[in-house]
């Protein structure tokens, strides 16, 4: 049995807010979060794999946890309530 996009992408937001809670100043330049999600979870995130076609719309699917800031493209911690 294989989760629904929609379930995937509400575990995917966990995944990425506990990756950006345990980074010293909770935030996570963008062009680490592959290689800090790898490295943690044993496997690669594949922005296809979510019907996206790059980080930044991967990250637009789950804007209720994380926030990309356009000044510096990271990826920082917003809000795990609405998961």
């Amino acid at each position: 049995m294989r989760l629904t996009l929609e379930q995937r992408v509400i575990v995917l937001g966990d995944q990425i807010a506990s990756l950006v809670e345990c980074s010293e100043q909770q935030v996570v330049p963008l062009n680490v979060v592959t290689v800090s999600y790898l490295r943690n979870y044993g496997y690669a995130l594949r922005p296809q794999d979510y019907d996206c076609a790059s980080m930044i719309d991967l990250m637009g699917l789950i804007r209720h946890v994380v926030k990309v800031m356009s000044s510096s493209i990271r990826v920082t911690f917003k809000s795990r309530r609405n998961l």
